[in-house]
């Protein structure tokens, strides 16, 4: 017990010098017998405990499952010791199964064990198990966090493509004097390696005390310590991480891209390397993606990259999908007719319609006015006619006052001009306007705008947003909002 003691202190540890595995006291409850089936076991006449394990085990449990503990007066010897003995382990938190672990006993104590009060042991053996039940949970969340965190620091470098080099595997060992050792668990303090005689010592979780880390930048100048602080959240992680590895970084409202066409975006922040002349730094453009935001579309992300844009989105949660699948989209040919393109339109929309079918309007027996209607569309409440061809404003008033809306569009017309009089003779509520059309066509949650040309309509069949948009048709199915179908001529 005086080893898991002990534990629950972690400043005090690490006054000792103690490595960071003995940061989770979580791990010092004993596994029960089935877990201590999963360790094979023999002793060398050396004085080394020889284990192979079944399973994975973090390195305090294999001790206090062995059957020894170890006292803080020994803890720093046995450390280097173990080290030496077992080169190939990359993180005592976590030792993998099938490793052979070599324990150097000369430095741990042998618990003694007593055979009565079988009553108070079986009690303190329950109780320990729910407690190592409810700490596990705890652990395994952590991880996942720490997991992500490390995940984000590589992608971020990575991304940046800078010469700066990641490790968090391993140990590392600071001699202080001829009998003085602090050693840390590099899953816990990854090593930054800038490459300029500078190495930053990232305490991502805030545990590392100051008066050790001082000390140890008096010792080891080279390398720098940055830690976190208490209300920090990754966005404040970042800009202290980048400000420490050489960055300019600024916070930045929106950058805007593209001509009739456009894309806005809302990054985080705008990096650049500090240099003597600003024009030789390349911008990059951060993003800090929320836990309910959509992580932006890798289409989007590449076409930023070929326009020198360079776009770094991270999270401290698993990202969500841009979407989950692409828009619904149509195609129809620029070079279509004026009729081809309208019979299109009024298809993908659901409405069914006539060709050249004659229409009686006057509809009275001492006279006719008979109209050979090119398109026409009976709604039952009202009759919508389209013609190719120019009536005059007294024969469209004539049939309007008769029950039918004609809507002539001349061979010269726009195809933007044609779909705006399609839905205004078919009374549909629409917008052609961007700033009005950005918010129905870009998903929610995400951290772009669009503001494209087009027409935005709510049709028998759903909405629809039809473009012209010159960009690739890939890249716009995959940034528009997938609820919609696109309609591309």
């Amino acid at each position: 017990m005086e080893l898991i003691l002990n534990l629950r202190n972690y400043h005090y540890v690490f006054h000792f010098c103690v490595v960071l595995f003995f940061l989770n006291p979580q791990f010092a409850f004993s596994l029960n017998s089935t877990d201590m089936q999963g360790i094979k076991e023999k002793q060398s006449s050396a004085g080394t405990l020889i284990l192979k394990l079944k399973k994975d085990v973090p390195l305090d449990n294999l001790i206090t499952n062995s059957g020894y503990f170890l006292d803080d007066a020994n803890m720093n010897l046995f450390l280097s010791d173990f080290i030496r003995l077992n080169a190939a382990v990359k993180s005592v938190s976590l030792l993998k199964k099938e490793t052979i672990i070599r324990l150097p006993l000369k430095y741990l104590k042998k618990v003694k064990y007593y055979a009565n009060n079988t009553y108070n042991s079986n009690a303190v053996h329950v109780e320990r198990r729910k407690i190592f039940k409810k700490k596990e949970i705890v652990r395994d969340a952590a991880a996942t966090n720490r997991s992500l965190i490390l995940k984000n620091i590589k992608t971020l470098f990575q991304s940046l493509e800078d010469n700066i080099s990641i490790d968090s595997e391993g140990l590392k060992l600071f001699n202080i004097g001829d009998n003085r050792q602090v050693s840390l668990d590099k899953s816990f303090f990854p090593s930054i390696d800038l490459h300029n005689e500078h190495i930053l010592i990232f305490d991502y979780t805030g545990i590392f005390p100051e008066d050790l880390k001082n000390l140890l930048e008096i010792f080891w100048p080279e390398f720098r310590f940055v830690s976190y602080k208490a209300g920090m959240d990754l966005k404040s992680l970042v800009y202290v991480l980048l400000n420490e590895t050489g960055y300019a970084v600024n916070d930045s409202e929106k950058l805007i891209i593209g001509g009739r066409s456009q894309i806005e975006y809302y990054p985080d922040f705008l990096v650049y390397r500090r240099n003597p002349d600003f024009m030789d730094s390349e911008i990059s453009f951060i993003s800090i993606i929320d836990y309910d935001e959509k992580k932006t579309p890798d289409l989007l992300v590449n076409w930023l990259n070929k326009k020198n844009i360079k776009v770094v989105e991270i999270s401290n949660h698993e990202f969500k999908p841009a979407m989950k699948t692409r828009t619904k989209n149509n195609y129809i040919d620029n070079n279509t007719s004026r009729g081809e393109f309208t019979e299109n339109i009024l298809t993908l929309m659901g409405y069914d319609f006539s060709r050249d079918k004659t229409i009686n309007i006057s509809n009275r027996k001492e006279f006719a006015y008979n109209l050979k209607a090119d398109l026409s569309i009976n709604l039952g409440y009202r009759s919508k006619v389209i013609e190719f061809t120019e009536l005059s404003e007294y024969e469209i008033g004539y049939a309007k006052k008769q029950g039918f809306d004609i809507s002539c569009i001349s061979l010269w017309e726009e195809k933007r001009e044609l779909i705006k009089k399609i839905m205004e003779l078919l009374s549909l509520e629409y917008s052609n306007i961007p700033k009005t059309t950005a918010k129905y066509i870009t998903p929610t949650k995400v951290r772009y705008k669009l503001f494209f040309p087009g027409t935005y309509v709510k049709s028998l069949k759903g909405a629809f947003f039809l473009t012209d948009s010159a960009l690739e048709n890939e890249l716009l199915e995959s940034v528009v909002d997938e609820k919609l179908t696109m309609v591309k001529f």
